[in-house]
């Protein structure tokens, strides 16, 4: 019982930061990620290391672009937990020329393509999550030799078109 009533908590803890118009920055994002991504690993038993910017830019980061990167990040993770068999994860956050780069990397058992299921829920989920903020997503993987996810989203936040965008799909899957 103490158990749900902690997840309890922190699913409620996302909400509230989530629809709170104070943590509309790029300064709340990567924090607020960071520190869900240490607390999250650390519970899996599995190293966390950061590599965020030590000087954020200073962007406006509307509410549901910071929702929809959050969960996609914790899809990551939760995949990484479930299946990779990883000892240790890098997350990595950059500012790039009109927008924000996030890498989740592990050193798991990587795969060589994924499921046709994976499509449908959690990769296609993020995937769809992306798309609806203008930002792409990108796996790699190998057997053997762990998987990286990229995230990628303007600072416009502008909808990009069906020639900008590159959905992961089994076709343009890296292995």
């Amino acid at each position: 019982m103490s158990s749900t009533a902690r997840q309890a908590v922190k699913s409620l803890d996302e909400i509230v930061w989530a629809v709170n118009p104070r943590n509309d920055t790029l300064a709340h994002l990567i924090d607020y990620t960071g520190q869900f991504t240490t607390d999250y690993l650390r519970d899996a038993g599995i190293r966390c290391l950061l590599d965020v910017p030590e000087q954020t830019p200073v962007r406006e980061v509307p509410a549901n672009v910071r929702h929809n990167v959050f969960l996609v990040v914790k899809e990551a993770l939760q995949n990484i937990v479930k299946h990779a068999r990883a000892t240790e994860v890098w997350l990595r956050v950059a500012a790039i020329p009109g927008g924000l780069r996030i890498a989740i990397e592990d050193n798991g058992c990587g795969f060589s393509g994924p499921s046709p299921d994976a499509w449908a829920d959690g990769l296609g989920n993020m995937r769809q999550r992306l798309t609806e903020i203008g930002g792409e997503c990108r796996v790699q993987s190998r057997v053997g030799s762990g998987t990286t996810i990229t995230v990628e989203f303007p600072w416009s936040g502008r909808a990009r078109t069906n020639s900008d965008v590159h959905p992961i799909t089994p076709e343009n899957f890296s292995p």
